[in-house]
């Protein structure tokens, strides 16, 4: 109901057509408010605020997109994701009812993803702070900064979730970043 009540706000004309750039931003911010002052919990507040912010995510049919978004949102949160747009979708013209289609291939994906249980977060990492703290890395910050940049590699399927390979990826990347600090 909420999710595009910024759109009058967010109007433009542009080589004469009409946009509404930014309005799932603006239009998440005014819906915090009004559940704010008709009292609904936080956490169902947060969801609706997140699910309207994100409603116009784009998705490249990959399972690597998917698993960003699951790693951004949570499971249960993308799952509403894709209920919310897919509701906006047949809200349209029918002409654009084949998004629906392309909704249903992403949670095919998702399905497959949680069923095989593909990495998409750090826990599922074959490595764990412990692992990064062998070698070398003392400061919690830069052990997640490691951590998040090897699950990046992971889920862009740059590198397999198999621990040498990550601990070797790990070590690369502390020398760049070292590198790094002390070229600044």
């Amino acid at each position: 109901l909420l999710h595009d009540l910024a759109k009058p706000l967010c109007f433009s004309v542009y080589d004469g057509v009409g946009h509404f750039y930014g309005h799932q931003g603006k239009s998440a911010d005014l819906a915090e408010q009004i559940l704010k002052r008709l009292h609904y919990s936080n956490d169902f507040s947060q969801l609706v605020v997140t699910l309207i912010r994100w409603h116009s995510a784009e998705f490249d049919g990959t399972a690597r997109s998917v698993k960003k978004w699951l790693h951004k949102l949570g499971e249960s949160t993308l799952r509403y994701l894709f209920q919310v747009q897919r509701a906006d979708v047949m809200g349209k013209d029918p002409n654009y009812w084949y998004e629906a289609r392309e909704i249903d291939q992403l949670e095919q994906l998702l399905e497959q993803i949680i069923r095989e249980g593909q990495c998409f977060q750090i826990k599922q990492l074959a490595v764990n702070g412990n692992d990064m703290q062998q070698l070398g890395i003392q400061q919690g910050r830069m052990v997640g900064k490691t951590l998040e940049y090897l699950l990046d590699l992971v889920i862009q399927e740059k590198v397999p979730n198999q621990k040498q390979v990550l601990l070797d990826t790990a070590k690369e990347y502390l020398v760049s970043q070292t590198a790094s600090n002390s070229e600044n």
